[in-house]
C-alpha cells in the first residue's frame, strides 16, 4: 500500500488570509461570482456582502431574476431579511408567488412589532410548504386558503401561532 505524501499545497492558503483581505479580493470579482463563493465554507457564506457596492448589484441581480425571467415556476425561494419587511423584500415575495411558488422559507427580523407579508401569500394556490421564522407577531388576513399546502413551520411569537393554528384549521374547515 502506498504512503500518502502531504505536500505542503494540501492546505487552503486562501482561507487563511485575513477578513479584510478576502474582502478585498472578492470586491475584484464580477457579483455571480462573488456570491458563488458563498458554498466554499462558512467563513466565505457572507463575504460577498461586505461591500455596499456588491449588496445594491446583489439586489438587482435578484430583481432582475424575479421580474424578468420568463420562468413559469420557481420551486424554492429562501430570503434571510434582517431589515423587516419593506417595499424590495415585498415585491420579491409577491414576484416569487407569482412564479408558482411552492416552497417559501423566510426568516425575518425587524425593529417593528408588527409584519405584513403580501396578502397573496395567504391565498397562495401552489404553494406546498410555508417556513416563516420571526419573532414578531404576523398580520395574517381573514381569508386564508392553501389548497395544495402539506407543511408549514412557524417559529415566532405565540400569539403569532395561535392566530395561524386558528386561521389554518378555519380554512381546513370550509375546504370540508
Amino acid at each position: 500500500m502506498a504512503k500518502q505524501v502531504k505536500s505542503k499545497y494540501d492546505k487552503c492558503w486562501i482561507s487563511d488570509l485575513p477578513y479584510v483581505v478576502l474582502c478585498r479580493i472578492l470586491s475584484f470579482l464580477p457579483t455571480e461570482e462573488a456570491v458563488r463563493t458563498s458554498i466554499l465554507s462558512t467563513r466565505w457564506r457572507y463575504l460577498f456582502s461586505e461591500d455596499d457596492r456588491r449588496v445594491n448589484s446583489f439586489m438587482n441581480f435578484v430583481d432582475r431574476v424575479l421580474f424578468f425571467h420568463k420562468v413559469t415556476r420557481i420551486e424554492r425561494f429562501r430570503l434571510r431579511c434582517s431589515h423587516g419587511v419593506d417595499s424590495l423584500v415585498y415585491g420579491w415575495i409577491s414576484a416569487a408567488l407569482w412564479h408558482n411558488l411552492e416552497e417559501l422559507d423566510l426568516c425575518i427580523s425587524s425593529n417593528d412589532e408588527f409584519i405584513s407579508l403580501p396578502v397573496g401569500l395567504f391565498t397562495c394556490k401552489m404553494l406546498v410548504v410555508l417556513k416563516l421564522d420571526s419573532c414578531l407577531v404576523l398580520n395574517v388576513p381573514s381569508n386564508v386558503c392553501f389548497p395544495s399546502l402539506k407543511t408549514i413551520q412557524y417559529k415566532g411569537s405565540s400569539q403569532a401561532v395561535l392566530c395561524l393554528n386558528l386561521c389554518f384549521y378555519t380554512a381546513a374547515i370550509a375546504e370540508i
